[in-house]
């Protein structure tokens, strides 16, 4: 019988969550929680991320609705800095018996351990010799980048599943973002995160791919490559861009996404981005995934981070059709479905055109 789970405070990625609660294993989805504060009670779950209407209402986090499920996933928000909120979430849930699920970074920050009530998701593969060589990877690789967090990356890699396994591939697929944990499919090892050199985790990721191909035999990898591809500015560094050139020179991606914020972009921009895909990371990209996310030009004076403004898909597709100057490039929203599913009849259509893609 699957567990009952239920979210909290609800990022984007947690709707990436309910908007592909089809495709969850092991888990119902029964409950989704926000902080009491956001004034959000029994508002559709798109009020959140600006996407189509679900269908599904998100309710303010109480220990008494808390009660009710048997298993609580806790991401982290940055529009939510008070590390005591999670603290004080967490305890409750332990008190009663019900298990939390935390991604390694929140694990990080409120430095808890793992015990038999509170899992951290991790990926903690081992290999064994590691050979000074790069393998082919023998399957058609679709990479998803990004331009940083809050650009819908993890919503578009569920797409793209839910296409592929719905039309018959099977698909493995390594996720950007450790919400795949419910899904069943793997996130980012651990070793990519840990202070070696470069070069090593070039080699240790290939054959990290290389052994799970072998495994698993699919007819298509998904890779959701996490952190940003560059900088955004000398203040706001983003990871300098090191993972993605780490995973993307790891592995070379018979077609790529890059998803990114919202502006009124001319062609020229389009291109350019495409040529540093290929010329820095070795993919060259097509299609691009517009968010439903503007950043500032420049950070906050207080803080020195990004500071974001949500808009819904209808207005990112308005603007799609009416600002950008897409020319030969596909600029998309991951979350209006009829433009999902056009991106993904496309990327099919491109990948069978592939010689080294599907059969």
């Amino acid at each position: 019988m699957n567990k009952k789970l239920a979210l909290y405070p609800m990022t984007r990625e947690q709707c990436a969550l309910v908007r592909y609660k089809a495709l969850i294993q092991n888990y119902c989805l029964s409950h989704l929680f926000v902080p009491s504060f956001w004034m959000l009670h029994e508002k559709d779950v798109s009020c959140i991320d600006g996407g189509d209407f679900v269908g599904i209402t998100v309710s303010n986090y109480s220990e008494d609705e808390l009660a009710k499920v048997d298993v609580l996933f806790i991401d982290y928000d940055s529009r939510l800095t008070d590390l005591e909120l999670y603290r004080k979430v967490i305890y409750a849930s332990t008190e009663m018996n019900t298990e939390v699920i935390i991604p390694r970074y929140l694990a990080k920050l409120l430095n808890i351990e793992a015990n038999h009530l509170v899992t951290i998701i991790e990926n903690n593969y081992s290999q064994g010799f590691i050979q000074d060589k790069l393998f082919d990877i023998l399957c058609p690789v679709i990479t998803v980048i990004s331009q940083g967090e809050r650009t819908d990356q993890f919503v578009i890699e569920l797409a793209l599943r839910e296409y592929f396994t719905n039309i018959g591939y099977s698909v493995s697929q390594i996720g950007s973002h450790d919400s795949s944990y419910f899904f069943s499919f793997a996130n980012i090892p651990n070793f990519m995160y840990e202070k070696i050199e470069a070069e090593e985790k070039i080699l240790r990721f290939n054959h990290f791919i290389k052994e799970l191909v072998k495994l698993e035999q699919p007819e298509l990898l998904i890779i959701g490559v996490p952190g940003a591809i560059m900088k955004h500015s000398n203040e706001v560094l983003q990871g300098l861009g090191v993972l993605p050139y780490i995973i993307c020179n790891a592995v070379k991606s018979d077609l790529s996404i890059l998803c990114m914020y919202y502006a009124p972009y001319k062609e020229m921009l389009f291109d350019e981005i495409s040529k540093y895909s290929n010329y820095h990371l070795g993919c060259s990209i097509n299609n691009f995934c517009m968010s439903g996310v503007r950043v500032s030009a420049i950070p906050s004076a207080l803080t020195n981070n990004l500071e974001y403004y949500d808009m819904d898909s209808k207005f990112v597709l308005n603007g799609i059709k009416e600002e950008v100057e897409c020319g030969d490039f596909h600029v998309f929203n991951a979350l209006s479905r009829e433009s999902v599913e056009i991106t993904c009849d496309r990327i099919h259509a491109e990948l069978s055109d592939n010689i080294h893609s599907m059969v």
